[in-house]
């Protein structure tokens, strides 16, 4: 039925199936999987099921193209704001989150960091990203999950202690998740 509902180019049908998918989620009616929703950025992401949801940074701002996703943080941005996260049904184990990313204008640390959480709970941080200017790069984040069940996969902002807000961006070509 979702192949179908998805195949045909039916809005009413999307918007059925994700409504469905949001429900199975919030109650962990859902199978473990390593594998990531739209990992390329190629479609818009949809804020619904397991696609990504996009949070545009306070006084700052967002933009999707074919892809690519880009985060501008402005000086007037929080000292803390969710950017970016994905449902996840994580099975016990060790796995490596691996993404393209570049940024232009932020502090040393950025501030940006991949963090997992359970229930609003912090489970896993990753350390905050380095800057990466002058082109695409290779970003490595190895994390352990405890207990099987659905998980928030976040990008988020924290500002590093001691640093100043910069205005600056951070965009992302893609992400990908492996169990070792």
């Amino acid at each position: 039925v979702a192949a179908k509902l998805v195949s045909r180019d039916d809005p009413q049908g999307r918007e059925l199936l994700s409504s469905f998918s949001d429900r199975l989620i919030a109650a962990g009616q859902v199978e473990a999987s390593s594998k990531l929703t739209n990992g390329d950025f190629r479609m818009r992401p949809s804020g619904h099921g397991f696609d990504w949801r996009v949070t545009t940074p306070p006084g700052g701002a967002f933009r999707w193209e074919p892809a690519r996703l880009r985060f501008w943080l402005a000086s007037s941005t929080p000292d803390a704001c969710s950017l970016l996260d994905q449902w996840v049904m994580f099975a016990p184990g060790r796995y490596r989150l691996r993404f393209q990313y570049r940024t232009e204008g932020l502090a040393e640390p950025t501030g940006v960091r991949w963090t997992v959480s359970r229930e609003g709970v912090e489970e896993a941080a990753g350390p905050a990203l380095g800057r990466a200017a002058g082109g695409d790069h290779n970003g490595d984040w190895i994390f352990d999950v405890k207990k099987r069940g659905v998980s928030q996969l976040q990008l988020v902002y924290v500002r590093v202690p001691g640093t100043v807000h910069i205005d600056g961006r951070v965009e992302f070509t893609s992400v990908g998740l492996e169990i070792l």
